[in-house]
């Protein structure tokens, strides 16, 4: 489904246009040392993106967040609109429709997703939250990967992969301390990637094109 139907369409995409979030999405791959990768059956090194905080485009949706595993020695946590999920240091990737946990909201409309990660590193920022999610510059500092399914270099989809780095830095760089799948159940495609703050859809289709001439310029 396309922009002309936009007011009747559903789509997760990413929100890095506006002066209020922080900083913008940048195209790069994660990999090859990402180890949930061949577990879940995903090319590596994977496409996405750094910096990107995710926009939900309709009324009345629901989405299921299910946690596909994590490599990490920290506790880290994934709180989708209230609900939390703990990873107690495990080490565990499931490759199924039920992950190691579900979480379903219902009810929601346009607006950037409430979601969080929690990081228990002494040496990472507390959170990489949507909204103010951080890019991948400084390893200390923890932060999420966002690629799209079935296409990774879109910026727009029914179900997004999100790949938590919690910054202990070193060679943890690599993004699979956490991952979570993002499904909105039923719905429609709508190939726009809408700032936050209700900017106009004209602002919208200007960030889509800002995006694709950096990815680009490469």
């Amino acid at each position: 489904m396309k922009i002309r139907v936009i007011a009747s369409a559903l789509a997760i995409a990413i929100a890095g246009f506006s002066t209020n979030l922080a900083g913008a999405a940048t195209f790069g791959t994660i990999g090859p040392d990402n180890e949930a990768l061949a577990p879940l059956g995903l090319t590596n090194p994977l496409s996405g993106y750094f910096g990107a905080n995710l926009y939900l485009i309709g009324s009345n949706v629901t989405i299921q967040a299910t946690v596909l595993g994590q490599e990490a020695g920290y506790n880290n946590r994934f709180s989708f609109y209230g609900q939390t999920y703990s990873s107690n240091g495990l080490t565990t990737f499931e490759n199924d429709a039920n992950g190691v946990a579900q979480f379903l909201q219902s009810g929601l409309s346009s607006g950037l997703l409430d979601f969080w990660f929690g990081a228990n590193s002494a040496l990472a920022a507390l959170s990489a939250t949507n909204g103010t999610n951080a890019d991948n510059s400084s390893a200390s500092i923890a932060n999420f990967f966002v690629s799209f399914l079935p296409n990774a270099t879109a910026t727009f989809g029914q179900s997004v992969l999100l790949f938590l780095d919690d910054g202990a830095g070193g060679t943890s760089d690599n993004h699979d301390d956490l991952v979570v799948r993002l499904d909105i159940v039923g719905g429609h495609l709508a190939p726009v990637p809408v700032p936050a703050a209700g900017l106009l859809l004209v602002g919208a289709l200007g960030g889509l094109a800002a995006i694709r001439r950096r990815r680009q310029s490469v």
